[in-house]
């Protein structure tokens, strides 16, 4: 999308965010663990925003590259 929207203003640009991580999951009779775990558990933290027209708080974060740009 950055390169096909090169010409089109900053404020009307279309962007895309996804995230998806892949860790172990160990299951103990009486516990959890692992980095599937760890990172599920620090995004928690980041925070819930309230979002038009959706009835509960959606989670969210933001994780940014040195430059900004989606692409590095």
């Amino acid at each position: 999308m950055i390169d096909r929207e090169a010409e089109v203003p900053e404020e009307l640009r279309i962007r895309f965010r996804i995230g998806v991580n892949i860790g172990d999951v160990i299951v103990d009779e009486h516990d959890i663990f692992g980095d599937g775990v760890n990172v599920t558990a620090r995004l928690e933290g980041f925070g819930e925003q309230k979002v038009k027209n959706i009835v509960r708080p959606v989670r969210v974060s933001r994780i940014g590259t040195p430059l900004g740009d989606p692409r590095q």
